[in-house]
């Protein structure tokens, strides 16, 4: 368990990433190996950072920027990707790499008009 130092030290630095974000991408990390995640945070490279952070933290950081969305109520293992380009440049990231896992990541259902793994949130 982290500590309120550590707390407030992950609250503001994804304040930071959500300061030089150009739109955010929640990902449903569940059933996703480590493997999955190292080689997404690899891909997305400079054009955006893939965070796991707490849902209540992470509400803190949303309510900072006035983005009214509440991460508890996404019901899931969430991972926030900040993305450095417009939303549809992260999203299309995402949504390749996950495209492209499809046999070892069976219960990914690409369904466009649910995205049961991807939430989007453009914003500024």
């Amino acid at each position: 368990m982290k500590s309120k130092q550590q707390k407030i030290a992950e609250v503001d630095e994804s304040k930071k990433l959500l300061k030089d974000a150009g739109s955010l991408v929640f990902v449903d990390f569940s059933k996703t190996s480590t493997k999955f995640i190292d080689q997404l945070k690899k891909l997305l490279g400079d054009n955006g950072v893939f965070k796991i952070i707490k849902k209540r933290l992470l509400n803190l950081v949303l309510k900072d920027k006035n983005i009214p969305l509440d991460a508890k109520a996404l019901g899931l293992q969430v991972g926030t990707v900040f993305g450095k380009g417009d939303v549809s440049q992260t999203a299309g990231l995402v949504w390749r790499f996950f495209k492209g896992k499809e046999k070892e990541l069976p219960e990914f259902k690409m369904d466009l008009t649910c995205l049961p793994r991807l939430f989007l949130t453009p914003f500024k």
